[in-house]
Parts: structure tokens; C-alpha cells; sequence
């Protein structure tokens, strides 16, 4: 049977078999394929499983007689096999998607067809022609009848498939989320409403693949899918969906900190086609978690802390100091981040070797040019097998990354202050299973330091041409400690300076303290702190030494997130070494308040209040507060000028909730001086 393309149909005359109405059976098959969580009117199925279908005709189909064809298209022309399916419903004509005959009621046939487990992801157009010995009439577009196909955890055909229903339930139907950020001792995260069954949330996915020029014959293919967004998800060198901002500046957009969600930045971005500022690590792996989850591709987000950025490429991160212990970024750009976030997914790899399927390292923050970043294979990272694709080697610096605290003086002369193999990928995390606690995936990454396994990671990166030099530090013999206790924001405090001399002569120590406000990535956004003390220590004799840090000396110069670093320096007089320590610390802030007025149930309108008091000893002004919560689609935003020390606003909003189950609401407060201030609320709507 020659199947007509979609503009091109002849009728001479009505045929004897006419199509009355199609039925998708959109409850049925949505509760099926897991997708009755979408707000979206169209058939929504994964790939690999049979969905149903119910035909009406003008009389009994009689498929012994009656020559009906289905066709299911995606793209423009040309069509190929894979964009063009037709299903002739003959059982001797063959299909790259399987179908059958369910039954016949009176008029009505039922059929069932099952997507290829290997077919293109996206949103297909679907036909009817009926064939009869004096014409052919083709069925004219319909868009009700336009189908979304998903990727399929569940099948194990697919290369996305799980086999765990407690993973597949977090990892793909969890619309709700919790990124971690913070220090490696003071670990702190915010929500992330990841948002992938709002309306208009999959329109906006595959605009973002439509916007890459991506072929439709590669959104078969898994690899080539998150490969290809992970370069879109950000701005840079393509139009993506983010515009990477870590300069403080936020003026022309909207401050990473203020997002609560991905929804409002992949709506605003399918519907101007512009991309939208700014983001951060964790917005952009945010975004990039609801992109996969939306199209059925398993994710998760990971942090991990004090993350390399070596910007040559050598596995060794240099950060030099001068004399009295100020960066010098003339000599080394390198830095490490507090916190970086990035995502994986779960997929097989039939282009390596076996042994490495499994969760895909997959990162959309913009930090080098590319192409694009990942997928790699955690199992390739934590064995050194930096050769096999894609990025393996920045991923294993990222967590691996030798530390070398240099010290440059006057004269150009470089001295190691300190190294550390254990310092990098200190601790990498995500969300539990479930809970809102984090698991500790490290071991996934490296195994543990100086075991045999460890050595033999770093012996097989060798091989590969990458020098991994590990130089052997004396111990001097005079001991430096610093501590710092929790700090509010807004509060003076004091760092001290712990000395012990292990000789059995006197030592006299230089002490001198660097206090520098720092953005999370590890980069220096103003001096606020130089002092220093000179200390006298009898042979094994202890020591601490005060320095007291003044609020006003650091309020005014803070930016995003709220780090303060401070760099000790020791100079021992009689023997000229040189004692180092670097501490860094995040302050604190309070958490939003949110209170519920009645009990949430399904289409009635709820209100949420949220409360804030400035505890801070300074005004903030221009203050942006957001809420967003179940339902709408639209995020609720409310300005204020300025709120002086403690003064409190209040701010009211409406919510109605549009299906039962668990739900939460999430609420931000920007302003320049203050950007994490965030609060959730955790609601439970009644059918």
C-alpha cells in the first residue's frame, strides 16, 4: 500500500469504510505509562509500551476486506523510517512498531500499538488513511490526536531503563527536589520545585531540542540527547536556555539565588525564544534535572565540594599567594569551588566497553567551550579511563585534582606552602531516595585515598600522558591551627590563630591574617581584612592568637552567598619556613516562614502567608520576593523598596492545587546585600 504523504490525498469518491471519531483513551493510557501527572491535553506515553487506541467507523471493520492504514509522523519532510511509521492493518505488512487488534464493539475497533523501545522522543502527529478500490482518503490534521512519546525507565528495552521502582519513582516522577550547597562541614541546601508535569514544561523541552538544530534521528539516542542539552540548557556560544552570570551584577535579569524552580525559567525561555538570566551551578543543573526527568531520562543532582577548576588542563590546581598571603591570579587562574553541581543519568553504553553503564556525569554549567559536557561514566572516572568519551578528564579533575598552596615572593621565587591529594572531591552528595537528606556517593567517584585501587587509578592516568606530580613536603616544627566559630550575618566575631612549637628551641612566629569576601566558585570578590601579630613560643610551648573581625568591615562588600575566606600565614623567624592555612566559612541566614490556612484540597483555593523579619544590622532595599506553589504555572512576585532593622513584611498569596498527593510550597527573598534567603513549605492535597 503507497502511503501518501500528509498534503498529498485524492478522493474521487466518499469511500465505503469512513472514519467516524478516534478515541486515545487518554486516562487509561496515561495512568498506564505513568504520565497522568502531566497537565498537558495530549496523549503522553514511553517509548516501548503499548498504549490503546479506539477507531469509530462509519460500519463494522472487516479486516479481512477493509485495507486502513495509521500512520504516526514527526518533523517536516523528507521523512525517513524513523520519522514516518506507518502501521497497515494487515498482520502480512510489517511495522517497526509492533499493534494489534484488541477487540471490536459494534463500530468501534481497539487497537493496541507499541512504540519502538529505540524510537525518536518527541511529539508526533498520527493519520489515518482508508484505502478502497476507487480512492484513498487520508485523515485531515488533527492536533488532539498529536502523541508525545518519552524515554521508558520501565522497559528494558529502552537504554534509560531502571530496574528499581524506588529509583524509578524518585528519578523520574519526583517533581520536587533538594540541591545541596554549602562547605563540606556546613553543608546547607535549598528546594528546587524541578516542575516537569507543568503545563507547557514538555513544549519547552522539545523547543529546546528543536532549538539545537538537534537531528530528529539522534533523539533516539540518549547520548546524543543529553550531550546536546547540556550545551543548550546554558547560553553560551548557542542561544541556550541560561545566561551564566557570577559577576554580582544582576540588574538586567533576575539573581540565581531568587529562582525557587526551573518552571519559570523554561516557560519565559520557550516563549521569547531569548535566553534568560542568570544562573548559577545549581540553577542550570536544576534546569537541566527537569529537562531529563520531563522527557523520562532518570537524573539526579549531585554536589560536590571543593570541586577543581584547573583552567590548563594539567590535574593540579595551583592557588599562589604573595607574601602576606593575597591571591595572585597573575601567575594561576585555577580555583576551587566550595560547591560545584552537576547532574547524571542513568543510561546504558553500548559505545564502551561492558562494565560501564550506569549513572553519566552530565554538566551544563558553563566553565570551559565545548560541545557540550558528557556523558561520562562515573564507573571510567573512578578508574582513571580518562580516554573513553565524553570529558572523562575534566570530571576526574573536578574530583581528583592534586592541591598545591604556592607561595610567590618578591623576587618571583616559588615556594609550596602546602599539598593536599584529599582536599578535591572532599565529599560528593545527593538527595536521598525519598527523604530530604543527602546520600554520600563518593566512593561511586574514587576510591579511597592511598588504597591499592587508588594507586593503580592514578598509575593508569599516567599512562595516558598527564603528569601527576606529588611532591614530598618537610613538616616544619611549628604547628598552625585557625578556627573560626558559626557566624550569623550581620555579627562581628573572632578567628584564632592556634600555635604549637614541637621543637625544643624558641620560635618566633609572624602571623598574618588575609580576610577576603569570595564568590562559592573560590574566586576573590574584595579584600576586607589585612592584620597581623608576631607570637614568642618557648620550646613546647602552645599558643593562640586573636584577631577580632568587625561586621562593618565585611557587610558592605558581601556578594551572593556569603563567603568569607580568610589565609593564614606563619613566618618562622629562626628557621624561615613558612606555615599556611586557609579557612573558609559561609554565614548564616535565617529560614523563610510559611504558614497554611486550612487543609489543601484538589480545584479550592488555598493561601499561604509568608513572614520575614530583618535580623541584619543594615536596611535592605530593593527586596524581590518570590512564592511559588501547586497549580499555576505562574510564580508570584512581590517588591519592596526597603526594610530596615527589624522591621517584618508579610505577604499573603492564593494557590489551587490541580491534583492530590504531596505538594509544597517555595518562597525566596532577594535583595543585594542578602541573596539565599529561602523557605518551603510541605502541604498534603485531599482529592
Amino acid at each position: 500500500v503507497r502511503i501518501f504523504r500528509p498534503d498529498h490525498y485524492s478522493v474521487s469518491t466518499p469511500p465505503t469504510l469512513t472514519v467516524v471519531s478516534v478515541d486515545m483513551r487518554l486516562n487509561a493510557n496515561k495512568t498506564a505509562h505513568r504520565t497522568n501527572s502531566y497537565i498537558n491535553d495530549n496523549l503522553i506515553v514511553r517509548r516501548g509500551q503499548e498504549f490503546i487506541m479506539a477507531i469509530t467507523f462509519n460500519r463494522s471493520y472487516d479486516q479481512s476486506v477493509d485495507e486502513v492504514v495509521l500512520e504516526f509522523l514527526i518533523g517536516s519532510e523528507p521523512y525517513t523510517t524513523d520519522t514516518l511509521i506507518p502501521i497497515v492493518l494487515k498482520s502480512s505488512v510489517p511495522s517497526s512498531w509492533n499493534w494489534r487488534i484488541i477487540g471490536q464493539q459494534g463500530l468501534t475497533t481497539v487497537l493496541g500499538i507499541t512504540p519502538s523501545p529505540k524510537c525518536i522522543v518527541g511529539k508526533f502527529s498520527s493519520y489515518l488513511t482508508v484505502v478502497t478500490p476507487i480512492g484513498k482518503y487520508r485523515s485531515k490534521r488533527n492536533p488532539d490526536l498529536d502523541i508525545y512519546i518519552l524515554f521508558n525507565a520501565w522497559n528494558p528495552g529502552d537504554d534509560v531503563f531502571l530496574n528499581d521502582e524506588s529509583q524509578r519513582t524518585e528519578y523520574v516522577l519526583n517533581d520536587q527536589g533538594i540541591i545541596f550547597n554549602g562547605q563540606v562541614n556546613n553543608i546547607t541546601s535549598r528546594p528546587w520545585n524541578y516542575g516537569q508535569f507543568k503545563r507547557g514544561v514538555l513544549d519547552a523541552c522539545l523547543f529546546v531540542m528543536n532549538r539545537s538544530q538537534m537531528l530528529l534521528k539522534d533523539r533516539q539516542n540518549v547520548i546524543k540527547v543529553v550531550r546536546r542539552a547540556s550545551a543548550m540548557i546554558n547560553s553560551n556560544d548557542d542561544q541556550g536556555v541560561i545566561i551564566g552570570n557570577w559577576s554580582n551584577d544582576y540588574s538586567m535579569g533576575t539573581s540565581p539565588t531568587s529562582w525557587t524552580g526551573s518552571t519559570e525559567i523554561l516557560l519565559k525561555y520557550a516563549n521569547t525564544g531569548l535566553s534568560v538570566g542568570y544562573g548559577q551551578c545549581w540553577v542550570f543543573a536544576g534546569v537541566f534535572n527537569t529537562f531529563m526527568r520531563c522527557l523520562g531520562i532518570p537524573a539526579r543532582v549531585i554536589t560536590c565540594f571543593n570541586s577543581a577548576h584547573d583552567t590548563v588542563g594539567e590535574w593540579i590546581t595551583e592557588i599562589v599567594v604573595d607574601e602576606r598571603g593575597t591571591r595572585d591570579t597573575a601567575i594561576s587562574n585555577d580555583s576551587v569551588w566550595n560547591f560545584h553541581c552537576w547532574n547524571e543519568a542513568m543510561m546504558k553504553r553500548p559505545d564502551l566497553p561492558p562494565g560501564f553503564n550506569g549513572w553519566q556525569v552530565v554538566d551544563s554549567t558553563p566553565q570551559e567551550t565545548s560541545d557540550g559536557c558528557g556523558p561520562a561514566s562515573v564507573q571510567a572516572v573512578k578508574n582513571g579511563l580518562v580516554y573513553y568519551p565524553f570529558d572523562s578528564p575534566f570530571v576526574f579533575d573536578e574530583v581528583n585534582s592534586d592541591l598545591y598552596y604556592m607561595q610567590r615572593d618578591r623576587y618571583g621565587n616559588m615556594t609550596i606552602l602546602y599539598m593536599s591529594t584529599t582536599y578535591v572531591g572532599q565529599l560528593i552528595i545527593t538527595k536521598t531516595i525519598g527523604q530530604s537528606t543527602y546520600d554520600d556517593v563518593t566512593l561511586t567517584y574514587k576510591y579511597p585515598e592511598g588504597s591499592a585501587e587508588d594507586d593503580a587509578t592514578m598509575s593508569r592516568v599516567e599512562k595516558y600522558g598527564i603528569s601527576v606530580y606529588r611532591t614530598a613536603i618537610g613538616t616544619p616544627d611549628v604547628e598552625l591551627t585557625v578556627t573560626v566559630p558559626t557566624v550569623k550575618m550581620g555579627d562581628s566575631f573572632t578567628l584564632t590563630a592556634f600555635l604549637n612549637n614541637t621543637s625544643d628551641e624558641r620560635r618566633t612566629v609572624q602571623v598574618l591574617v588575609t580576610g577576603t569576601v569570595v564568590f562559592y566558585t573560590g574566586v576573590n570578590a574584595s579584600d576586607f581584612m589585612d592584620a597581623e601579630n608576631t607570637v614568642l613560643l618557648e620550646a613546647g610551648q602552645s599558643q593562640s592568637v586573636d584577631f577580632n573581625v568587625n561586621a562593618s568591615d565585611y557587610t558592605d562588600k558581601l556578594v551572593d552567598q556569603g563567603y568569607l575566606s580568610f589565609t593564614t600565614i606563619g613566618n618562622v623567624l629562626e628557621t624561615t619556613n613558612t606555615l599556611t592555612n586557609k579557612t573558609t566559612i559561609k554565614l548564616q541566614v535565617p529560614q523563610l516562614s510559611l504558614t497554611l490556612e486550612g487543609q489543601p484540597e484538589v480545584q479550592v483555593q488555598m493561601f499561604v502567608t509568608l513572614a520575614f523579619t530583618n535580623v541584619f544590622g543594615f536596611t535592605l532595599e530593593n527586596i524581590t520576593a518570590r512564592m511559588e506553589g501547586p497549580g499555576s504555572t505562574t510564580i508570584r512576585t512581590k517588591q519592596y523598596s526597603g526594610l530596615v532593622p527589624g522591621a517584618s513584611l508579610s505577604w499573603k498569596e492564593a494557590f489551587v492545587p490541580q491534583k492530590p498527593g504531596p505538594d509544597r510550597v517555595v518562597a525566596s527573598l532577594d535583595c543585594e546585600k542578602v541573596r539565599q534567603l529561602v523557605g518551603e513549605l510541605s502541604i498534603n492535597v485531599a482529592a
